[in-house]
């Protein structure tokens, strides 16, 4: 087998080794150049995009390398937006970069930003009115009785589950009563 493969060397060029190319499978899957992910695309109007390990193809051709995951691509007139994880590409429709943006990243939230943001989004708060309602009314305690040992506050005023028993649960022996003397 060397003698045949240091011959073939030998006479690379009056065998066109060099020019002569290998598609099979089975080969290609030996050095690794079969991708390691399925091809997936996005289709616009006119084009299709595919993210094929870190490359981005423009139809049938490769636009460019990188190593951010496509996020979606549209199109508006004469531009394509394609957005990637960290930035956004402009192209025109032959595939030609216009503009690229980046992204704003995620970031903690300062404690300040975060309790107006939570003062935002809970509003004014509950009226007193309606807490008491709900204390006093069946659901509070059957809905605590399913949520027991998520909330420690409530745990702890409420630990007698006895006391919950008796109070979520109708007084049987009050209606029997009832109905004895009608």
């Amino acid at each position: 087998m060397l003698s045949i493969t240091g011959i073939m060397l030998n006479h690379t060029n009056e065998f066109n080794l060099d020019k002569t190319k290998i598609n099979n499978p089975l080969v290609l899957g030996l050095y690794e150049t079969n991708p390691k992910e399925t091809p997936i695309s996005y289709k616009t109007e006119k084009h299709i995009f595919s993210p094929l390990d870190k490359q981005i193809y423009f139809d049938n051709k490769k636009l460019f390398n990188d190593k951010q995951q496509m996020r979606g691509v549209t199109n508006t007139g004469e531009i394509i937006i394609l957005v990637l994880s960290r930035d956004v590409i402009l192209l025109s429709h032959d595939g030609e970069l216009i503009d690229r943006y980046p992204l704003a990243q995620k970031t903690e939230t300062d404690e300040n930003l975060s309790q107006q943001l939570l003062g935002q989004y809970r509003g004014e708060g509950l009226p007193l009115e309606r807490i008491v309602l709900d204390i006093t009314g069946p659901y509070f305690w059957k809905a605590r009785r399913l949520y027991h040992g998520r909330c420690g506050a409530v745990n702890d005023i409420f630990k007698l589950e006895w006391l919950m028993d008796v109070i979520a649960t109708p007084n049987e022996t009050a209606s029997k009563k009832k109905r004895k003397r009608t």
